[in-house]
């Protein structure tokens, strides 16, 4: 009945005829002799989209080892087209939230050139609530550790790190809104401890290509996209999210980039962020984003 209802919904593309038979006869083009059979049909159940994804994933399992192998190929690339659609739909229901309250911990690696990787460890707790901010994160490894805190009530911003007074700040337009994007796209380690906090607009938080949607695991549905965040680092992030689609909280992020340093011919550094904590339209007082003193 669910396989009928979506594929009517391709009524327009079918014309008169039946759209589950019709599908049947694409799944078995799969497996025609002539490749030119094959890639029109591939193409036309790509185009049909979501709506036929229950009878290609039913042709996983068929008696042609070649139909099952393209019909898998089909599913990816109609998954892939539908995976930026799904990672701005994830981001837009963050961003619109009442609130956020966060708690992740981290653990990153730097490997220069082919010596050992050095290991830092972070963690972090992030509240959001309309205009009011709080973020305490900190990352590194003894005296290479950096801290982060920002706090703000919607009038400005005020950042401070591991030493010196509190930066102020001009509160940025629908500044709230491109935070919890920030968090979606990129994390909160890049965000705050490599960005220093900076999400005045969307060239602040970087531009998404190359998104694709991978199998889910026991952890979460995947997506996997590259984010040129030019205000972090001149180099592009390969990044991995798992989320719950259902309550939208994030689960784990990885992601990895490449350094510029002279002298250096390789310098990666790779991460590995798991939430603990990320709740959508959380119960937060405000007593929790009291400023602190000039």
């Amino acid at each position: 009945m669910l396989i009928l209802t979506a594929l009517a919904l391709s009524a327009p593309y079918w014309g008169q005829s039946d759209p589950i038979k019709d599908t049947r006869a694409l799944i078995e083009k799969l497996g025609s002799t002539t490749i030119e059979e094959r890639e029109e049909a591939a193409q036309k159940l790509v185009e049909l989209g979501k709506p036929v994804l229950p009878l290609l994933e039913n042709a996983l399992s068929h008696k042609d080892s070649e139909i099952a192998g393209r019909a898998r190929k089909v599913i990816e690339r109609i998954r892939d087209r539908f995976a930026k659609d799904e990672l701005v739909r994830l981001e837009e229901a963050i961003a619109k939230a009442s609130s956020l309250q966060i708690a992740f911990r981290s653990t990153m690696e730097l490997r220069i050139d082919e010596g050992d990787p050095a290991k830092f460890r972070g963690s972090g707790r992030v509240w959001l609530k309309g205009k009011k901010i709080r973020a305490d994160v900190q990352c590194g490894l003894g005296r290479m550790e950096k801290k982060v805190d920002l706090r703000s009530i919607g009038e400005d911003l005020r950042i401070k790190g591991d030493e010196g007074d509190w930066e102020v700040r001009p509160f940025p337009t629908k500044g709230e809104e491109h935070f919890a994007l920030a968090l979606t796209r990129i994390g909160p380690l890049l965000l705050l401890a490599w960005g220093e906090g900076k999400f005045e607009d969307a060239h602040s938080i970087g531009s998404v290509s190359e998104c694709r949607r991978l199998p889910a695991d026991e952890i979460g549905e995947r997506l996997a996209y590259t984010v040129e965040a030019e205000r972090v680092n001149d180099k592009p992030f390969e990044v991995v999210l798992w989320y719950d689609p259902k309550t939208l909280s994030l689960r784990k992020r990885t992601w990895k980039t490449k350094l510029s340093a002279p002298n250096i011919a390789s310098c990666v550094v790779s991460a590995t962020e798991i939430y603990d904590e990320f709740t959508v339209n959380a119960d937060i007082p405000d007593e929790k984003f009291k400023l602190p003193e000039r």
